[in-house]
């Protein structure tokens, strides 16, 4: 997984500022959720370049802190280079299922977009769960039914034409992975998360032109 990631990362860094633009709302209420505020010590799994990361930098300031942490390196270096020159931001090359940092270490952890990509969901979440602290917020992002989303999925018929495989394949945990809300609430629960809630939040897609 993490080659498959390094080997994209220069195109995600160079439309990263589109997919933020994109995820802007969104993003917000992810962060709104995991109540991110001034002083909040914050993890970004699966961070790619950054973007959900820098948006919780904006909001815990000086006295807070937040790691970009993503398993492959090749996206850590982009998220290094977007976040040139803020304070109080670092990184860490590792996998959600297996965090390299003490237990109860941060006030909120949040994942845009990487949850449904982990091998064992369940145990990501159990391994985002240990190292919150006391009262501390877990927040994922994950996308909807295909149905709802349809230009990602004629994406990945396009490029599984392409190879003339389906993509991703059976054995490979994609976008949709975690679509329906009833699965998603089931992995939060057996992870051990309490109160936990699931919502769908729009995220329209809206660009200038076919080549765009």
């Amino acid at each position: 997984m993490s080659e498959m990631w390094n080997g994209v990362a220069p195109a995600w860094e160079q439309n990263a500022a589109f997919v933020d633009a994109h995820l802007h709302s969104v993003t917000e209420a992810l962060l709104d959720a995991v109540d991110v505020r001034r002083g909040a010590d914050v993890l970004d799994l699966a961070t790619g370049p950054g973007g959900a990361g820098l948006a919780a930098a904006e909001r815990v300031g000086t006295f807070g802190s937040v790691i970009l942490a993503d398993v492959a390196r090749d996206m850590v270096r982009v998220a290094v280079r977007r976040a040139a020159g803020r304070a109080r931001i670092s990184t860490l090359v590792c996998d959600q299922s297996a965090i390299d940092a003490p237990d109860a270490s941060f006030d909120a952890v949040i994942v845009r977009h990487g949850l449904m990509f982990a091998e064992d969901p369940v145990e990501a979440v159990r391994e985002a769960r240990r190292v919150l602290r006391p009262g501390g917020r877990y927040g994922a992002m994950v996308w909807g039914p295909r149905t709802d989303n349809p230009w990602l999925g004629l994406i990945l018929d396009a490029v599984g034409a392409q190879f003339g495989i389906p993509f991703p394949p059976p054995t490979v945990p994609g976008p949709f992975s975690l679509a329906r809300p009833e699965h998603l609430t089931d992995v939060l629960g057996q992870a051990g998360l309490e109160q936990a809630t699931v919502a769908a939040v729009p995220a329209p897609m809206s660009i200038g032109s076919l080549d765009a």
